[in-house]
């Protein structure tokens, strides 16, 4: 079983790999990161059940445990996100737009010295 956090799982797209990374017999949603709903249940976020996956406001509060966080919040806070995971050995799917080459070239980095895997895929 895979160990995954969603970073942007109150957002659209992140609602959707959130939902289905639970529905998934292979993947445990741990954790979920949302600025705005920081404290809550993700189910209730949503508006329906509870679903005992807590949200934090912060990625660095979110990783304990976790083995993939996949970042779908935006451009502006996805490279401090996935660079916090790498960082704490996590690996990383970054789904997120908008960053650049730059960007790209510092998170490879960071993956390869930490000896876990990175894969961006904008708006997989």
């Amino acid at each position: 079983m895979t160990v995954v956090c969603v970073a942007g799982a109150t957002g659209w797209v992140g609602r959707a790999v959130a939902e289905g990374v639970l529905a998934a017999p292979d993947l445990e949603l741990r954790s979920a990161v949302a600025r705005t709903a920081a404290g809550r249940d993700l189910g209730a976020v949503w508006g329906g059940e509870r679903n005992g996956v807590t949200v934090t406001a912060d990625v660095a509060d979110a990783l304990d445990g976790v083995e993939v966080l996949v970042e779908f919040t935006s451009h502006h806070a996805a490279k401090g996100h996935a660079l916090t995971a790498l960082a704490g050995g996590v690996n990383v799917v970054i789904g997120t737009s908008g960053l650049t080459a730059a960007d790209f070239d510092e998170i490879d980095s960071a993956a390869r010295t930490a000896g876990v895997g990175a894969v961006a895929a904008g708006n997989f």
